[in-house]
């Protein structure tokens, strides 16, 4: 599905580990937790997980982080697809530059971090 690449953290992946099962099952997870309002998840590459993760939590602002602008462009238009674009922001850059910024802006608590 995703050829082998260097994630944000300079190491490096294959393809995405969130199979059908993993994914099912962080959304039960996510259920479970106390009604989460911030979801941070980094590493979208296509957004399955983050679409999980927004069936889990109807109610949930998603921020989603991607270092590869192909992974970024399918993501967009998947979310866009299931119109989720209001409440899933997809974040193109290096998580842990991205992740400085929200420390600084002291816009960091999440309630969910996958």
């Amino acid at each position: 599905m995703f050829k082998t690449g260097k994630t944000a953290f300079g190491k490096r992946r294959t393809s995405s580990d969130c199979n059908s099962r993993k994914c099912r099952k962080a959304s039960l997870h996510v259920r479970k937790t106390k009604n989460p309002k911030r979801i941070l998840e980094i590493g979208t590459l296509a957004g399955y997980s983050t679409l999980w993760l927004a069936k889990g939590a109807p109610d949930a602002e998603i921020f989603t982080i991607e270092c590869n602008a192909q992974h970024t462009a399918v993501a967009r238009k998947i979310f866009q697809h299931a119109d989720l674009e209001r409440r899933v922001h997809l974040l193109e850059g290096n998580a842990l530059d991205i992740l400085s910024r929200f420390i600084q802006r002291k816009d960091a608590p999440f309630d969910l971090i996958f």
